[in-house]
C-alpha cells in the first residue's frame, strides 16, 4: 500500500470479538491515523464475530452502560473519520463486526460462499441501540431494512451485496479493497467525504419531509380515502407529480361591468351592471316633457 494509508487490523481472542480492551485500542488507532486513507480488516481469517459475550454477560448495570457508551464512541469515531475508509471483509462479520463494516465508506467482501455477514441481534433477543439503528438506516437501502434487521439472518457475500450490506464482492478481496481505497483517496471529495454524505442525507431527509407534508395536506383535503392502497387518488385537474390539485381556471366574465367581488371568496355576487333608464322612460310612465335649455 501507499505510504499515506493506514491499515487498521481487528485482532482479539474469540474470533476478534469486541471487548472493552479491543475497542479502546481501535479508538487509539483511529486517532493515530489522523485522517489518512484507512483500510479496516480482521486478523486470522475473521473480520469480527461481534461483541465478546463472555465479557458482556459478566457486567453489572453500570458496567453494561459504560460498555455501550464505549461502543457508541467507537462507531461514531469510525463513521465520522475524516478520511476515506474501506472495510476488507475476508472472514465472518457478524452482529457488531458487521456494524463496524457498515461504518466504512466502502465494503469489499471475499467471494467465499461459506463466509457469513449479518445483524442477528434480534434473534438473540437484543434491542438495537439508537446509534446502530441510525447507521443501518443510513447504509442499507430502505426496501431491505426490515429484512436485514428483523429477519436477523446471516447471509453469504452475494446475498449481502444484494441487500446493501456490502458494496462489492471480489475473488481477491484485499486487492479490490486497496484499489477502492486508492480510488476514494484520489477523488476530489475523498478528504471531505463525510461532508458530502451529510449534505446528501440532509437532501434525502428534506425530500421525505416534503413528501410527508404533501400527503398530510391530501388527507386534510379529503383526497385520500380510508383503505386506499398505493398513491393517493387524484381529482380532475390534479398534477400526477403532486398530491395537491392545480387551481382550476376561473371562467371569464361574460358581462361587462361584472363586479370584482364575484371572484373573491365570500364576496357578494352581483349581476351584470345595467344602464339606468330615466325615470320618465320607465315602463308604465309617460315620457317626461322636454325642457328647453335656458339661454
Amino acid at each position: 500500500m501507499a505510504d499515506d494509508t493506514y491499515e487498521l487490523v481487528i485482532r482479539a481472542p474469540a474470533r476478534n470479538a469486541l471487548s472493552r480492551e479491543l475497542m479502546e485500542r481501535l479508538l487509539d488507532a483511529l486517532r493515530e491515523a489522523g485522517g489518512r486513507p484507512l483500510l479496516l480488516r480482521g486478523a486470522d481469517g475473521v473480520f469480527s464475530a461481534g461483541l465478546n459475550l463472555h465479557e458482556v454477560t459478566a457486567l453489572d448495570e453500570a458496567g453494561m452502560a459504560a460498555f455501550l457508551r464505549l461502543l457508541d464512541t467507537l462507531i461514531g469515531a469510525l463513521y465520522d473519520y475524516p478520511g476515506p475508509t474501506v472495510a476488507c471483509i475476508d472472514g465472518h462479520a457478524i452482529a457488531g463486526g458487521c456494524v463496524l463494516a457498515l461504518c466504512c465508506d466502502w465494503r469489499v467482501a471475499a467471494d467465499q460462499p461459506q463466509l457469513r455477514l449479518g445483524l442477528n441481534e434480534v434473534a438473540l433477543g437484543l434491542e438495537f441501540p439508537p446509534a446502530i439503528l441510525a447507521l443501518v438506516r443510513d447504509r442499507v437501502p430502505r426496501r431491505h431494512i426490515e429484512r436485514v434487521v428483523l429477519e436477523a439472518g446471516l447471509y453469504d457475500p452475494l446475498t449481502a451485496c444484494a441487500l446493501g450490506l456490502v458494496d462489492e464482492v471480489a475473488a481477491d478481496a484485499p486487492t479490490a479493497a486497496r484499489a477502492a481505497l486508492a480510488r476514494l483517496a484520489a477523488s476530489p471529495a475523498g478528504r471531505n467525504l463525510r461532508r458530502h454524505q451529510a449534505r446528501l442525507a440532509r437532501g434525502r431527509a428534506g425530500a421525505e419531509r416534503r413528501a410527508a407534508a404533501r400527503l398530510r395536506r391530501a388527507h386534510r383535503a379529503g383526497m385520500v380515502r380510508a383503505g386506499d392502497q398505493g398513491a393517493p387518488p387524484r381529482r380532475a385537474g390534479a398534477s400526477p407529480l403532486s398530491a395537491t390539485p392545480h387551481p382550476q381556471p376561473q371562467p371569464e366574465a361574460r358581462w361587462r361591468g361584472l363586479s370584482s367581488s364575484r371572484s373573491r371568496p365570500g364576496g357578494r355576487v352581483r349581476g351584470p351592471a345595467r344602464r339606468r333608464r330615466p325615470r320618465g322612460d320607465a315602463p308604465g310612465r309617460s315620457p317626461s316633457p322636454c325642457v328647453p335649455c335656458a339661454g
